[in-house]
């Protein structure tokens, strides 16, 4: 097993098993084999590659201001989504398909003016 560590992130390092190459993301976040927080990392939208075993996602205090249909597209075993502090202003039509294990979902704190019928469901 390799070292992992963020350059960018502060606080974490550890051992886990080498990643698959990932596209441009995920961001400089502190993971912790099931838990990402990627809190006040001023990123401006929520899709990326993240692992499909994450139990926990923290994107709050962010400049998200959309949660693009597919975001969270095959994180099965997601428990957790912190979406707080955003600048959040709709939740589309199927933003949240297919988080089936979702237990608590905090979108506190933004600017949501509509939230059509489906984007809940899933």
């Amino acid at each position: 097993v390799e070292p992992w560590s963020c350059s960018r992130c502060s606080g974490w390092s550890g051992f886990l098993p080498p990643a698959p190459p990932r596209p441009a993301g995920p961001p400089p976040c502190l993971l912790r084999v099931t838990t990402y927080n990627c809190g006040d990392r001023r990123l401006t939208h929520p899709k990326y590659q993240w692992s499909t075993t994450a139990t926990q996602l923290s994107l709050y205090s962010n400049d998200i201001t959309s949660i693009p249909s597919g975001s969270f597209t095959g994180l099965t075993a997601l428990q957790q989504l912190f979406l707080f502090s955003n600048d959040i202003t709709s939740v589309p039509t199927g933003s949240f398909t297919g988080l089936d294990a979702l237990r608590h979902l905090y979108l506190y704190s933004n600017e949501i003016t509509s939230v059509p019928t489906g984007s809940f469901t899933g």
